[in-house]
């Protein structure tokens, strides 16, 4: 269909199979000219394309569609681009299936979403699937400069990789202009990735803020949720992973950077556990003129192969980490347990789950909170959980005017190092 004038208005109720060459769109919308009225349609018969719906839309009106059958592409699932002012709203219900790349040559992707300024929805319901095979489950991406609210937002209940694990990213948010649109991710479905893309992937120039709150199981070959790019002033991140979304991964479990400067405040929160052949939770505020608190969280069990936690305030913030008593740290990391340093602004480190086990004890330190010389604020180190490690149980040191302060109750056995060394220019208690 190709509509200069006028909404477009479809309904498909039956199959349709289009042939299996390259460019033989099983449905195939374009809305060529500028300004015109936009798409609305749906699909309760299945189609198979290449790809299976291929939607150019150039308006002020945008795209919705309702996937409520199944929807199988050779390069691609469901392509929509929004080329003007307009939004695009994505529906999948249960049962239905995406499929990106059935023909599996490394060139599909299950949903795949462009808009310019507009805002963009994705809704996956529980009970439906979407598989992108060799390439992205789900993909959003906004190329313009966004007004500020949410300016992508996906919720995916449904299964992403289920039946044929995504070899790269699962589920990823991407705004490439400016301007001052959110990020939200969310959901309670079944994410699978492979070796070359995260399970859960934000990046985002604009100065909106990005927020991660999900609350399914995520099994990946790279990291489970990676957030980078974040570059836009006063821009806070904030990832919350509830207690279903145990992570499997064999490579890095959380690994979130917030490179913006100003009121940049990053928070991770878990409940689930992490499982990581590499880093457990790497979190990150890389600007020296961010002011805002870096804030980890975790309550439940953390297997991790190099390090536990590490925390990277390189601003004015400062930095604050608590594992919760059920928030143990397993003695397969070779490295630290929990690492938290800042510029300046303070370092807190309470940890009230174990930091490995008595005869098992994590390679390097347990616990290493730092800040840097010329530093203004106070270190911390509190809890209740015991600490086994190969270097000093805690190494507390602070390299500016304020105190440092140990106050645990755990035990702590170390195989070569001090229990704890302390080290400041102020009072140490």
């Amino acid at each position: 269909i190709i509509a200069n004038t006028g909404l477009v208005t479809i309904d498909v109720t039956g199959r349709v199979k289009a042939g299996s060459s390259a460019g033989n769109h099983g449905v195939s919308i374009g809305e060529v000219g500028a300004g015109k009225s936009g798409v609305v349609g749906k699909n309760s018969g299945a189609i198979f394309g290449d790809p299976g719906i291929f939607i150019a839309d150039n308006s002020a009106a945008g795209v919705t569609w309702d996937v409520n059958a199944d929807l199988t592409g050779m390069a691609n699932g469901l392509d929509i681009t929004e080329t003007g002012t307009g939004n695009v709203t994505v529906t999948v219900a249960s049962p239905a299936r995406i499929e990106g790349d059935d023909d599996n040559n490394g060139t599909g992707i299950g949903i795949n979403l462009a808009v310019a300024s507009g805002k963009l929805s994705v809704t996956t319901a529980a009970g439906s699937k979407v598989d992108g095979d060799n390439q992205v489950g789900i993909v959003a991406k906004a190329t313009g400069a966004g007004a500020a609210g949410d300016q992508i937002t996906i919720i995916n209940d449904g299964s992403v990789g289920e039946t044929t694990a995504t070899d790269s990213t699962g589920v990823g948010a991407l705004i490439s202009g400016a301007g001052a649109g959110n990020i939200n991710i969310s959901g309670s479905g079944a994410i699978k990735s492979g070796a070359t893309g995260p399970s859960i992937y934000a990046q985002s120039n604009s100065t909106g803020d990005t927020t991660i709150n999900y609350n399914g199981a995520i099994t990946t070959g790279l990291a489970a949720v990676l957030v980078t790019g974040i570059t836009g002033a006063n821009s806070d991140v904030s990832v919350t992973l509830g207690a279903n979304a145990d992570i499997t991964s064999t490579g890095s479990g959380i690994d979130v950077t917030n490179a913006g400067a100003g009121t940049n405040a990053l928070t991770i929160l878990t409940d689930g556990k992490i499982t990581s052949a590499t880093g457990a939770v790497t979190a990150a505020s890389s600007s020296a003129s961010n002011t805002s608190l870096l804030k980890v969280t975790a309550n439940d069990a953390i297997d991790a192969g190099t390090f536990g936690i590490q925390a990277t305030q390189s601003g004015t913030g400062g930095a604050d980490v608590t594992t919760g008593a059920n928030g143990d740290i397993s003695g397969k990391a070779t490295g630290t347990g929990i690492s938290a340093t800042a510029l300046s602004g303070g370092v807190s480190v309470k940890a009230d789950g174990d930091i490995s086990t008595s005869g098992d004890g994590v390679g390097g330190t347990g616990i290493l909170a730092t800040l840097s010389v010329g530093s203004t604020g106070n270190v911390s180190v509190t809890g209740s959980g015991g600490i086994y490690s190969g270097n000093a149980g805690i190494d507390a040191e602070n390299g500016g005017t304020g105190s440092i302060t140990i106050n645990r109750t755990g035990e702590i056995k170390t195989t070569s190092g001090a229990g704890v060394f302390a080290l400041g220019k102020a009072a140490v208690t």
